[in-house]
């Protein structure tokens, strides 16, 4: 692979009058329409044109620093696709959605790599929907050979062309309702990383995000039982249903009402497995009980292979089957140290672009691609 790091000769200061044409082809105006993600600073410093105007940068940048490397000339660019987000926060969004954009804000707020990272988000509808994580949307003309799209593992092909591609792997293939073949539909080159150790010599990258919203309020438990089938129902035909028939249906309700149910509800009946909603249940103090199926045979395989297989205590936070009840015991300080070690998770952001900062420079780097994990193997 061609390094994307070209060495910058010094150039002589170019004086031109302080008007609003800084080439005789081209407006301000038209560049700013041209280059919109120009950042002046950034290029000021990192090319020692410390004592020139914007203009004479917008020049300088026109006649030279378009052509060469693309890390002289702005941060480098992460793009990272999603599905448009549903109004706001407190909507029942999809963990995985949610993830993609919590990953964005992080690398935008990263203490290491602030100044020269930075994310945009980008969904194929074109919907931009104001969040609390990133507003800042990307669009397709602004990809060029020096961005880098990240695609989550439901997306098919490279739609936006990208030269540098990651794919995340938030629910692994073949798990669930996804295609044990899937990867075939990408490149053998595209970088991967995973949400889970669900697979032996990947790398990690998870930023689990748990909605602030959900708190226990000590409330008087006047439910029995409340249930979600979520993704449950697009990998089984026939669910053997074990909830009793009064409980409360939580499939889709907006998340305000999940967490009222969930801290008035005693018992908690979860098909999906892979929801973010069963820690919240924990969180709730809500009877989280786990309806497994033929993927894991226990509890203890279920856990290795998710993001708490370090935090020896999750064990004993949940119910595996109706028949584990029992089993759940945890204090408040338990909690505590369970949301502790979720946001210790974000430090994988960190390396993550550590990786990436290498891959630019043509360092050493690891980082494994489509062909190790999935053809090799």
């Amino acid at each position: 692979m061609t390094s994307w790091i070209k060495s910058t000769s010094t150039r002589k200061k170019v004086q031109i009058p302080e008007t609003n044409i800084i080439h005789n082809s081209i407006l301000i105006s038209d560049f700013d329409k041209l280059f919109y993600d120009f950042d002046a600073v950034f290029y000021r410093n990192n090319n020692n044109l410390i004592n020139y105007t914007d203009n004479e940068l917008k020049l300088h940048y026109y006649n030279f620093g378009r052509f060469e490397n693309r890390l002289y000339n702005s941060k480098i660019k992460i793009i990272i696709v999603s599905d448009p987000w549903i109004n706001g926060s407190s909507k029942f969004t999809s963990g995985g959605n949610m993830a993609l954009f919590n990953l964005s804000y992080l690398i935008n707020n990263n203490p290491k790599y602030k100044d020269k990272i930075y994310s945009k988000m980008y969904n194929f509808p074109g919907i931009h929907t104001k969040n609390d994580f990133n507003n800042n949307y990307a669009i397709e003309n602004e990809i060029n050979d020096n961005t880098i799209v990240i695609y989550p593992d439901g997306n098919e092909y490279n739609p936006l062309k990208a030269k540098h591609v990651i794919r995340w792997i938030l629910l692994e293939i073949g798990t669930q309702y996804r295609d044990k073949h899937f990867y075939k539909k990408w490149s053998p080159n595209d970088l991967v990383y995973h949400w889970q150790p669900s697979k032996t010599n990947i790398k990690i990258l998870n930023c689990t995000f748990i909605n602030p919203l959900f708190k226990y309020t000590n409330s008087i438990r006047v439910n029995n039982s409340c249930y979600l089938f979520k993704k449950r129902k697009f990998i089984d035909n026939n669910i053997h249903v074990h909830h009793p028939t009064d409980s409360i249906c939580i499939d889709d309700l907006e998340i305000s009402d999940v967490v009222k149910i969930l801290n008035t509800t005693i018992n908690f009946y979860c098909y999906d497995i892979k929801t973010f909603i069963f820690i919240g249940s924990i969180i709730c103090k809500c009877n989280t009980i786990i309806i497994p199926y033929d993927e894991y045979s226990t509890k203890e395989d279920f856990i290795k292979t998710s993001i708490f297989y370090n935090f020896p205590k999750f064990i004993n936070m949940f119910s595996w089957g109706i028949n584990d009840i029992s089993s759940i015991n945890y204090t408040d300080n338990d909690i505590t140290e369970l949301l502790q070690y979720i946001s210790s998770l974000s430090d994988t952001v960190t390396s993550f672009l550590d990786d990436l900062w290498s891959y630019i420079h043509k360092r050493d780097y690891d980082i494994p691609t489509i062909q190790k994990i999935y053809y090799d193997e």
